[in-house]
Formats: C-alpha cells, structure tokens, sequence
C-alpha cells in the first residue's frame, strides 16, 4: 500500500487531473472530500471525454471539405472564374487565390464563396489581372540565348 497516495479533491479542474495522472503515471486518482474518499477517476473516464474531441474534428474537416467543394462549384460555374483558383478552407473559413481578370469578377468570386452555406469568413488572396497590365497585353519574355551543347548533354 502506498503510504502517501496522489489524490485530488471534487474541485480540481480535469486539465490538472489529466497532468497529474500523466506527470505520475498513475491509472486512478482517489477522489477526496476534507479526509475522507468520496470517489475515485480513472483514465477510463477521459475516454469519451476524448472520443467526442476526435468526432468533432473529423466533422470539422469533413464539413471544411463540403464547404471547399461548394465554394469551387459556385466560382467555377461562372464565366468570370479566377485563373489559377485555389481554395482552401479551415473552420469554415474559406481562403481565395488566384488572378480575377477585373476587380468586379474578384469581388464576384468573394461573394460568391460567402453565399456558400457555412461559410463563416472569406480571405481574399485573389489578385486582379489589371494589377498586372503586362499579364493583359501577352506578357513581357525574355528569350535566352542558344548556347552550343556540350557532350553531356548527349540523349542517352
């Protein structure tokens, strides 16, 4: 028998019980009231404590990905679709990159994604091609020079 046994009282909080139980590798705290055992928690009773936790992170990226599913469905199906999408979506909160080809159509795809049902805020990344006038006129290349091959450049 242990003569000086880890024990909590109704009070303490479970993040303390949780790291006392860690901390000492202990399996069971008997539970105190003044000097007398009022019950006892075991690691057992965490357990769906734990369950819950991991369910709901499941749901939060399996609803995360309806959402990224719907906001793609909404932008894509319109005429004015940003160049490059990406969307991305943490805790229903949807992230737009891209390049629109005006500020109206990336206002447009802002909207549309915030219309989508669980869509809690929209983080526009996208960029407006007018912000880019080289990207609307063919762009700017600059060509290389051709340099002779060398031998290890032979196919093999």
């Amino acid at each position: 028998m242990t003569t000086e046994p880890v024990t909590i009282t109704e009070d303490t909080p479970v993040d303390e019980i949780a790291r006392i139980m860690e901390s000492r590798s202990v399996r069971r705290l008997p539970v105190l009231n003044g000097d007398k055992i009022v019950g006892i928690v075991t690691d057992s009773d965490f357990l769906p404590a734990i369950a819950r936790l991991v369910l709901n992170e499941q749901s939060f990226a399996q609803d995360d990905e309806n959402i990224r599913s719907a906001v793609v469905a909404a932008i894509t199906s319109t005429p004015w679709t940003p160049c490059g999408l990406n969307v991305s979506v943490r805790d229903a909160t949807v992230t737009l990159k891209g390049f629109s080809i005006s500020e109206n159509a990336r206002q447009a795809a802002v909207v549309a994604a915030e219309n989508v049902p669980g869509v809690k805020r929209v983080e526009n990344r996208l960029s407006s091609m007018a912000d880019y006038p080289a990207a609307q006129e063919g762009g700017d290349f600059v060509s290389l020079q051709e340099q002779p091959s060398t031998t290890d450049d032979m196919p093999l």
